[in-house]
């Protein structure tokens, strides 16, 4: 699940079966669009005229953001779409039936949504070829398991058109993942209402929908679609799923009301390229008030104590947190417990029989009865990356002397040759941050106030092997990712060795393994998805 972030960029995934003469409507307004980097038409084994007619269509069209592939035999509509959507190579994916298309401004409706990977967004109006338009209005901002459940019973208007709609955009990995099982199992013989049974897999998943207001497409009624083909397999299978629906647990995590004292907003922008978008406390909130039938022995505390502190003085106000804390504890005696802070130092309270997934260290905070700290990785939102093709730098280092190791890291290594430090920039500090790391092998970074860095889990980002010198190392997800075929451990006192550690690794090509792993973990773990879905593991 990558969790709240801004569109970038996304990929149009069609599925196409027998359909050429109504593809060049599902592309005409997307060929041309900056926010659609690729277009994706995979075919399900159509007939040969209708797929030497796409492929016509296309050519015509010379555009190289459209690719077309074809499966080796008919898979079925549910198949094909987690095909097309594998095959696609952004983060978010907006799938398209092939017979369907947009309006000229339909795209503009969703280019500034904060995206959160456990929400699938739907359009809020339909288009019918027959020239009735539907508004889709439902008293929930968010329909996942208990509104479904409530809507199915009370027999609400269009739920089941909801239910069934294959035009959404979605996060790829959070759909691929929620339906592998099902794309994977051979015996499956009831999928022929697929979205169907697509919105049964994604609520199961934890998934919600949620409609974007004024976000139409235009819906064509066609006597020869994949659903007339199936012909009564088709509303068996939607009576199938909607059944499984309505058997559901949707019982949702149990979360600690928490007064809005505790709640407040961030008040200040760090690091600088995050602007306003929020951080994992925030972020975790979200997430963990929409995911769904998650089953858990922990009562989660979503105390926002970042802001809390910086807001009252940088920790100088406790004596409120922990009254509240305490208060907690005792209404729920027999509960275990789980929060999550970013701040340097941990929580600054003592909670009994919690959890604590920590981003930056436990220093200044008791610990409780009970009570465990577990690392989590330090993180903002990605930055947007030039590769470079050949990297100027062995080492490189962007910061600010926040820590007496940056001193000594700084007059160790800086005249160093092949290495590029700079410290204390005031101006264009992140672009140069952005350059230096995109043409640096290893990434120096150093701790700060706590323990932990931004700067390790940038690194990973730009492709660049952290040396991570620090007097205490803070290492999340420690039993899920091997860290030293990560990076380059160094304590307070091994400065002096990096330049004999670098060369080593260069000389052995032993750094391009270590690369090579960065990758396969980053995703895994270390963007917001990765992460807010290993505590789920750690929790369930």
């Amino acid at each position: 699940m990558k969790f709240t972030k801004k569109m970038n960029k996304i990929s149009l995934a069609i599925p196409f079966y027998n359909s050429s003469k109504y593809i060049f409507d599902a592309l005409k307004y997307c060929i041309n669009d900056e926010m659609v980097s690729e277009i994706i038409v995979n075919d399900d084994c159509s007939k040969e005229s209708e797929y030497h007619n796409l492929l016509h269509i296309v050519s015509e069209l010379k555009n190289e953001k459209i690719k077309v592939y074809k499966n080796s035999s008919n898979v079925g509509a549910f198949r094909n779409k987690y095909k097309v959507v594998e095959k696609c190579t952004n983060e978010w994916i907006y799938l398209l039936d092939c017979d369907n298309y947009f309006f000229q401004n339909s795209l503009d409706n969703i280019r500034n949504i904060n995206l959160n990977s456990n929400i699938c967004y739907l359009p809020s109006s339909l288009h019918l070829s027959d020239g009735e338009i539907v508004d889709y209005q439902f008293k929930d901002e968010f329909i996942g398991i208990k509104e479904s459940k409530e809507y199915l019973k009370g027999d609400v208007r269009y739920i089941d058109w909801i239910l069934n709609m294959g035009n959404f955009l979605v996060n790829k990995k959070r759909y691929l993942s929620s339906i592998q099982s099902a794309y994977e199992d051979t015996s499956l013989n009831n999928l022929h209402a697929d979205v169907f049974a697509f919105s049964y897999y994604w609520f199961i998943s934890g998934g919600k929908y949620k409609l974007i207001k004024d976000f139409a497409y235009n819906h064509r009624l066609r006597s020869d679609s994949y659903w007339h083909l199936c012909e009564n397999k088709s509303q068996e299978s939607v009576n199938y799923y909607t059944n499984k629906i309505l058997e559901l647990n949707n019982a949702p995590i149990e979360i600690v009301d928490c007064p809005e004292e505790f709640l407040p907003k961030m008040p200040v922008v760090y690091p600088p390229h995050q602007g306003n978008n929020p951080m994992i406390e925030e972020r975790a909130y979200s997430f963990f008030k929409t995911i769904e039938n998650l089953k858990t022995d922990y009562m989660y505390i979503p105390i926002q104590w970042t802001s809390f502190h910086i807001n009252n003085d940088y920790g100088k106000n406790i004596e409120p947190l922990q009254n509240y804390c305490n208060y907690v504890v005792k209404k729920y005696p027999n509960k275990k417990f789980f929060t999550i802070v970013q701040y340097d130092g941990g929580t600054l309270v003592e909670i009994d029989n919690c959890t604590i997934f920590g981003c930056s260290g436990d220093f200044d905070s008791p610990l409780g009865k009970n009570s465990r700290y577990e690392p989590i990785p330090l993180l903002s939102d990605p930055h947007q990356i030039i590769p470079a093709e050949n990297k100027k730098y062995k080492v490189g280092y962007a910061g600010w002397d926040t820590h007496p190791i940056r001193s000594v890291m700084y007059e160790t290594l800086h005249k160093i040759d092949g290495y590029r430090l700079e410290k204390n920039l005031c101006e264009n500090k992140t672009e140069i941050f952005k350059d230096i790391l995109s043409n640096s092998i290893f990434a120096l970074c150093p701790r700060g106030y706590g323990p932990a860095s931004y700067r390790m889990y940038e690194a990973i980002q730009f492709g660049c092997i952290p040396i991570y010198i620090s007097d205490e190392f803070w290492l999340p997800f420690s039993n899920k990712i091997e860290w030293e075929k990560l990076c380059v451990l160094i304590k307070e006192d091994e400065i002096e060795t990096i330049s004999e550690k670098v060369n080593t690794l260069l000389e052995t090509k032993e750094y391009l393994n270590m690369i090579s792993y960065g990758k396969e973990i980053y995703e895994k773990y270390l963007t917001w998805d990765g992460c807010l879905n290993t505590i789920v593991d750690y929790i369930t």
